[in-house]
């Protein structure tokens, strides 16, 4: 009986961690916490409780990796950036790295571009959209 408040104890400083947290971190140990109290009413060995414990610890981990991992993953919002990608489109300013300048038209939309190479490119060449980093194209040359 003398380990049955030490596993109390585990249990509920585990599920107070996992409280505080937004993910998953320690309520595996709490169902081996609870696996070790049970127990702990049959056997006062704190060898074979504690044994108990990593185990149901380990089992409950591994049962609930999974589908914790799929919760907790970001899924990937696809947005209108994606099809700008590979996509050709007109220098209407010239593109000049160094002082930040340089403009795209796209469709009929006006871009700021920088190019990739971190090169000049000249207004009413052809670009490809190779990237967006924020509101700005990052573009190659046509070759």
């Amino acid at each position: 009986m003398q380990y049955t408040f030490i596993w109390l104890a585990v249990i509920i400083g585990a599920l107070v961690i996992e409280s505080m947290t937004a993910t998953l971190v320690s309520i595996w140990f709490a169902a081996g916490g609870l696996v070790a109290l049970l127990l702990s009413f049959f056997t006062q060995s704190l060898y074979l409780q504690l044994t108990f414990f990593v185990i149901a610890s380990a089992i409950a981990l591994i049962l609930t990796r999974p589908v914790v991992k799929k919760r907790i993953t970001p899924k990937k919002v696809s947005t209108n950036y994606d099809m700008l990608i590979g996509q050709k489109a007109t220098v209407c300013e010239d593109i000049i790295p160094l002082q930040g300048k340089g403009q795209i038209n796209y469709r009929g939309q006006i871009w700021s571009a920088k190019s990739v190479d971190e090169e000049v490119i000249e207004k009413g060449k052809t670009v490809i959209i190779n990237s967006v980093a924020g509101v700005r194209a990052i573009v190659k040359e046509e070759n």
